[in-house]
């Protein structure tokens, strides 16, 4: 607070705390929707250090193959969409004891 009047500090004091209290500015939904463009048209096209390339371009390569590596193709179409989620819900093997599960 050093060179900064008391009304000046306790205004941005206000300010920041009026900022966490703030409604929320977007749903659920609309949330979903920006996350699914942002990974789509920026973390997809940003480069990454650790593959040396883009995702994207990854994908593609992944896709259409390349001089040292065969193609794979396009992933299969998901049928079942429940049963997909469920593959991929965490799960805990138990056995059921005398005493208890």
């Amino acid at each position: 607070m050093t060179g900064m009047s008391l009304t000046r500090w306790v205004r941005l004091r206000l300010r920041a705390a009026m900022w966490l209290l703030a409604p929320m500015t977007m749903t659920r939904a609309e949330l979903g929707k920006w996350f699914t463009i942002y990974v789509a048209k920026v973390y997809a096209n940003k480069f990454h250090h650790g593959i040396n390339t883009t995702p994207l371009a990854k994908y593609k390569e992944g896709i259409v193959g390349t001089a040292n590596r065969p193609r794979i193709g396009f992933p299969e179409r998901i049928i079942e969409p429940a049963a997909l989620a469920l593959d991929f819900m965490p799960f805990e093997e138990r056995t059921i004891q005398g005493y208890g599960v």
